[in-house]
């Protein structure tokens, strides 16, 4: 999706939605008391009956702001300590995989009913294949989320990957931000910018300002029209108290910019339009 002039389109994506803890119910009132969507990746085999009751409950209030969708089945890693980290993609059989998309989206349904929104799918440590991308296609799913990379390199390797039309080039995923993914209809939009993931000089978690955030996602609309905003709720800053407040400041000087705010569902649906 190419960048145009004018104030970037910006959608908020939560991972690792499992069990009730204090962090996520503030993330959840927060967006349901600024106004704006979020789209929160849901960990089948791990949500608790609580959890899905009490998103269940939320949801009802405000279901065009609060999006419940699928993060792979059980977050488990694959393979041995040889094979990097994942849980979807790494020589996994179609079928293997349909099964436990299928599966995914059961347990969901059963637990979250109309709040769960299948069309959007996010694979655990963003890792996946042409396999993956197929499976996903069969079982109805409509956009996969995962991770995008903005350096000059980065940048440079996705071209490259989507002139060839792959997936995967030498074991690393090629993002098709803004576009379907190779050879098939499944949509790619994927976050850019992780709230509290970087890391200063001495290996300490470095949280991000609201600063740091709003001139980040200007740098990356220089490229693409829209960003994405990754949070984690349950990590370091969460739990002090921290992210809703720079969340919060963020979100009103966006809005004061004249930058519009969309779930995921809303794009798919801009963008096939």
């Amino acid at each position: 999706m190419a960048a145009r002039w004018g104030a970037p389109v910006v959608f908020f994506r939560d991972d690792d939605v499992t069990r009730m803890v204090p962090q996520l119910r503030v993330l959840v009132d927060l967006f349901l008391e600024v106004g704006v969507p979020c789209n929160f990746q849901v960990i089948p085999t791990m949500l608790t009956a609580e959890a899905a009751d009490w998103l269940c409950a939320r949801h009802a209030r405000a279901p065009a702001l609060l999006h419940f969708n699928q993060h792979g089945s059980s977050h488990e890693r694959y393979g041995d300590d040889a094979m990097p980290f994942g849980e979807f993609g790494l020589g996994r059989s179609l079928e293997e995989q349909r099964a436990l998309i299928r599966d995914g989206q059961e347990r969901l349904r059963r637990a979250l009913g109309e709040a769960f929104s299948p069309a959007v799918f996010s694979p655990p440590w963003h890792r996946y294949d042409a396999t993956t991308v197929q499976a996903l296609e069969l079982e109805g799913v409509s956009l996969l989320t995962a991770r995008l990379r903005t350096g000059a390199m980065a940048r440079a390797f996705y071209r490259v990957g989507r002139a060839l039309r792959a997936v995967e080039l030498g074991g690393h995923v090629v993002s098709h931000h803004g576009h379907p993914i190779a050879r098939t209809r499944v949509l790619e939009l994927s976050p850019s910018i992780d709230v509290d993931e970087d890391f200063d000089r001495n290996g300490r978690r470095a949280l991000h300002s609201a600063d740091a955030l709003r001139r980040a996602i200007y740098s990356q609309a220089r490229h693409d029209r829209v960003v994405g905003i990754n949070l984690h709720h349950f990590k370091q800053g969460g739990a002090r108290g921290e992210v809703p407040s720079i969340l919060r400041r963020l979100i009103m000087d966006l809005r004061r910019d004249g930058c519009e705010f969309r779930s995921l569902e809303d794009l798919v649906a801009e963008l096939k339009a």
